[in-house]
């Protein structure tokens, strides 16, 4: 590798706003040893490039320079992969968003909505449900950062069911009511 890495790899920690130590930690090495990762002094073992690769959402080819755009095409086979697409997007860790649901069958709340999905998947209709829960707990809590990491690994566990898509009426059948 030449200079790529160490340039992603700095690039990807500040577009996350982290210092250097506070990334290290992240990562599970030291501050010291990530700045000679940056100032391309020392190479990671390939357990920590899939461990960055993996926690941060970028492909490995992308962070050695083989790559140009930093994630790989994820293929969507369960609502975990759903969930973690969402979470990826920056929505799910950044506690300041805000989320509505909007009820379609209540038609004067169409109006306040500035962008509109609608989902016809009972699963992930109880998921954002659930989300916008966790989400307020989270926001008034000085551990929410913690709470919600704890509730996302459990989510991504109890959503870990394969979507069965009918390809004759273009919808999934759902796992469970």
């Amino acid at each position: 590798m030449d200079n790529t890495f160490s340039k992603r790899l700095k690039g990807l920690r500040t577009s996350l706003s982290l210092t250097q130590s506070d990334f290290a930690k992240e990562i599970g090495t030291t501050q010291a040893t990530l700045s000679s990762y940056e100032n391309s002094s020392k190479l990671p073992s390939i357990d920590l490039l899939i461990s960055i690769a993996k926690k941060y959402n970028v492909s490995i080819d992308w962070l050695c320079g083989l790559q140009n755009g930093p994630t790989t095409a994820q293929t969507i086979s369960t609502y975990s992969d759903i969930i973690s697409v969402l979470s990826n997007i920056g929505v799910l860790d950044n506690l300041k968003t805000s989320i509505s649901i909007i009820n379609k069958s209540n038609p004067d709340l169409e109006e306040h909505a500035e962008a509109e999905i609608t989902i016809d998947d009972g699963v992930i209709v109880r998921f954002f449900e659930e989300w916008i829960d966790v989400l307020a707990l989270c926001k008034k809590s000085p551990s929410g950062k913690k709470l919600y990491d704890i509730w996302l690994k459990d989510i991504l566990e109890r959503y870990d069911l394969p979507i069965k898509i009918n390809p004759t009426k273009r919808h999934c059948d759902l796992p469970f009511n």
